[in-house]
């Protein structure tokens, strides 16, 4: 009996709780995102008129790249009339922008017959009183005539409205048909600079495109990003069910299996650099950061001869330091991808010492959210696997997004992990505590011990293999190795152990 069992029961749970109140949580969304509804239309602005997005169906959907566009049109040129907006046609609305347009827009003074009825900005201001007094043209009219009027102001700011949607859609297609130009042109530079795949890229350049995904709004695997709470998508959802529905053994998952094995072989015993491990360990001792942060200017710096003070009259050299952890100052691809390693890493680490976590996904005592629980009901290998299957599967995860972690290996995890503040390794090496002396131990002769840096690391680089997601979910963007746990994919109770054959990272449930 697996332990998946007792997440698909959580999976469940959230799901139809969630289900009872999606509309109250999407709308809560919304409002958080700065957002106040507008004429009950699901649609949500801010203070600043800026549309921030729609609820439908239980969901906030944040605006997409097209519907920024869109509004950044409409806000910045507001003064210019409609039928003075000359734009070429694109896509399925360009052609239904370009038939209204053959119409004089019903804000076109020229095209009233009697001067002075409602104009551009009083159509934008969406004031219906303003507008049906407009039409009045200063006569006075009796209740029932004015009530008609507004009735006639809603048809005509409705139809305002859809115009300046197909001018929106005319101007948001113009600028799709230039990015995509943009890609093109990019892809065909890639394949003149190097082989028919492209040019071999760089840690940092992968940074770049984790900043790009960061600033768009969406992860690798399709889902949207409301600040730090993920939106299931169509799109996530379905690379979900794709792996679930590819058999364990095809190639997509070669990259897996080579990462599987490697983890299998680096952490079934202790390191042979476990000396200079310790050194970075005295360095990162408690929450003193000065010699690290030393250490890490003078890597970053490319100065590598600096003496770093260690104890009382024991100096090294930064290169020194580093050799004997493992990490060689001359292999230029090795210290950049320790570089961004550390960075990455690090960057889940707080002030004190310990790891971050992102309060908005949590329930209460629980990482596992409703955007998780939607893909773990997707996979429906789950229950068929064995503990090297489920392994394989989550440990390619790097791969499928193209992490800029893709060139870790476990001596860089290692080399990271000592250098890490007590607290942060503290926690790593207790993740999914199975009792005082029975966590996983390779010096020990029987595997079982106290906690311990071999485990520590070894939790840390699965969440690296696993890009910071859920095992089983498979999805949604990097989260913070302080709201995972080390999971037995076979629960202890049911005969399985804390070795790493039997180990992938799961959100915590407690």
């Amino acid at each position: 009996m697996k332990d998946v069992f007792k997440y698909l029961k959580a999976s469940r749970g959230l799901l139809e709780a969630y289900a009872e109140d999606d509309n109250a949580k999407a709308r809560e969304e919304a409002e958080r995102a700065g957002g106040v509804e507008v004429r009950g239309r699901g649609k949500y602005y801010d203070k600043n008129s800026e549309f921030v997005g729609t609820v439908a169906k239980g969901k906030f959907i944040p605006p997409t790249a097209q519907e920024r566009q869109a509004a950044a049109f409409t806000k910045n040129e507001p003064n210019i009339p409609v039928q003075n907006r000359d734009y070429p046609a694109f896509k399925k609305d360009a052609s239904r922008a370009e038939k209204e347009q053959q119409t004089p827009s019903v804000a076109d003074q020229q095209a009233k017959n009697v001067p002075g009825g409602p104009d551009e900005k009083a159509f934008q201001s969406g004031d219906l009183e303003k507008i049906a007094n407009m039409m009045e043209r200063g006569r006075t009219v009796t209740t029932a005539q004015h009530k008609k009027n507004l009735v006639k102001a809603q048809r005509d700011l409705d139809i305002y409205n859809k115009e300046q949607e197909a001018l929106a859609a005319q101007a948001a297609g113009e600028e799709q048909a230039a990015l995509d130009q943009e890609a093109k042109d990019a892809e065909a530079l890639e394949k003149e600079m190097g082989t028919p795949e492209g040019r071999v890229k760089k840690p940092e350049e992968f940074k770049s495109l984790n900043q790009a995904q960061e600033e768009s709004g969406k992860n690798v695997d399709g889902s949207l990003r409301q600040g730090d709470v993920d939106i299931a998508t169509e799109e996530s959802i379905g690379k979900v069910e794709e792996i679930a529905n590819t058999d364990v053994e095809d190639q997509r998952f070669d990259k897996g299996r080579q990462s599987k094995k490697e983890f299998l072989d680096y952490y079934s015993q202790d390191s042979e650099n476990r000396t200079g491990l310790k050194t970075l360990n005295t360095l990162a001792t408690g929450n003193n950061r000065e010699k690290v942060d030393q250490l890490m200017e003078a890597v970053n710096n490319g100065d590598y001869l600096e003496e770093i003070r260690i104890t009382q009259g024991n100096k090294k050299t930064v290169s020194q330091i580093l050799l004997d952890a493992g990490i060689n100052v001359n292999d230029e691809a090795q210290m950049d991808c320790f570089k961004n390693a550390h960075k990455e890493i690090n960057d889940f680490i707080d002030g004190k010492g310990k790891f971050k976590t992102s309060e908005s996904s949590e329930l209460t005592g629980s990482n596992l959210g409703y955007y998780e629980a939607k893909h773990i009901e997707k996979r429906n290998d789950l229950k068929t696997m064995d503990p090297a299957g489920v392994q394989t599967k989550a440990y390619n995860l790097r791969n499928d997004a193209e992490s800029n972690m893709q060139c870790v290996t476990p001596t860089i995890t290692d080399a990271v992990y000592n250098l890490m503040p007590t607290a942060a390794r503290s926690q790593l090496a207790k993740s999914g505590a199975p009792g005082e002396k029975n966590h996983y131990d390779p010096t020990k002769k029987n595997r079982k011990g106290t906690a311990n840096p071999i485990r520590g690391s070894a939790a840390l680089h699965m969440w690296v293999m696993q890009d910071g997601k859920d095992a089983y979910a498979t999805a949604g963007r990097r989260r913070s190795p302080g709201e995972f746990q080390v999971e037995h994919i076979v629960p202890l109770k049911s005969g399985g152990k804390d070795e790493i054959e039997n180990f992938s990272m799961l959100l915590s449930l407690l």
